[in-house]
């Protein structure tokens, strides 16, 4: 009997549990959706944003908040309004991916002073860790590349140290992809020209450029990367065959059939040397 007690109060905490957390969940989504719909109404700059907020002040969590963001990502001037009102609650700290939220809110309506205003400003008052952020700056890149100014995208991403984050590899793939995804392989090239003795680059930095001309109509300019990433030894085994093809055919479908037989060629030399080197290795393993 005494069992059963125990296992019906169990059963009836967890209920309670469950219950509150449901209750919780919905508490958060209807202020969520109250917010939002402030938000929407109260666009216009002269619009008193902050007195329309602040009963919501008391109930307002980092979860609500990022939900608010990402939800009015489409709403750029009012989602960075109510970032910097909910910042100044005392005790109240945005997460990660509300400040990624509103940078991908000004970035998309390419309000990019806002938005290194913000940066700077967080910065300066010692809370820019959320926020400087390499995701940041990758953001960065996609939205200048989509408004067409490459200038501005690798001026972003000499500007990455300023806010404490040294440029890697993957920073630098991020930049040549965003701007080689939207028709700019040439600034992308000039920048991997000048840049690239300070990254091992490797295969995957020769297969965004390359990709980057064959989409461009460009087979000489992605032939001589072809050349220059068999000089410097960054593709083997089934990558190099998939490139090999690839050249191939942009080549042809660009009406270049000289170039697809080059580019065959000097594949078939470079893979000739490699498995000769690796066969001459083979013979001194120990088995």
């Amino acid at each position: 009997m005494a069992v059963g007690g125990i296992a019906s109060r169990t059963k009836c905490r967890a209920v309670l549990h469950l219950s509150g957390c449901r209750s919780a969940c919905s508490t958060s989504a209807a202020l969520v959706d109250d917010i939002c719909r402030i938000l929407s109404d109260h666009r216009a700059p002269h619009h008193d944003l902050a007195a329309a907020l602040r009963p919501f002040a008391p109930a307002l969590t980092p979860g609500a908040a990022e939900g608010v963001l990402i939800r009015c990502r489409h709403l750029p001037s009012p989602a960075h309004r109510f970032f910097l009102w909910s910042a100044a609650i005392p005790g109240f700290h945005h997460s990660p991916a509300a400040h990624l939220a509103l940078v991908h809110a000004l970035g998309a309506a390419r309000q990019f002073p806002l938005l290194w205003s913000l940066l700077s400003e967080l910065r300066d008052a010692g809370r820019g860790s959320y926020i400087a952020r390499p995701e940041t700056f990758w953001l960065l890149f996609r939205f200048y590349g989509r408004a067409r100014l490459p200038d501005d995208a690798v001026r972003a991403f000499r500007r990455m140290p300023d806010f404490g984050i040294q440029p890697g590899l993957e920073d630098f793939h991020h930049l040549l992809s965003s701007l080689c995804r939207n028709g700019l392989v040439a600034s992308a090239q000039s920048f991997f020209d000048q840049s690239k003795s300070r990254f091992n680059v490797n295969h995957k930095t020769y297969s965004i450029l390359i990709n980057g001309w064959g989409d461009g109509g460009g087979p000489k300019e992605a032939l001589r990367l072809f050349d220059e990433m068999l000089q410097r030894r960054c593709l083997h085994g089934q990558t190099h065959i998939i490139m090999i093809e690839g050249q191939a055919t942009l080549a042809v479908s660009n009406g270049h059939q000289d170039l697809a037989e080059q580019s065959f060629n000097r594949s078939h030399h470079f893979l000739a040397t490699t498995f000769s080197i690796q066969h001459k290795a083979l013979k001194f393993m120990p088995w």
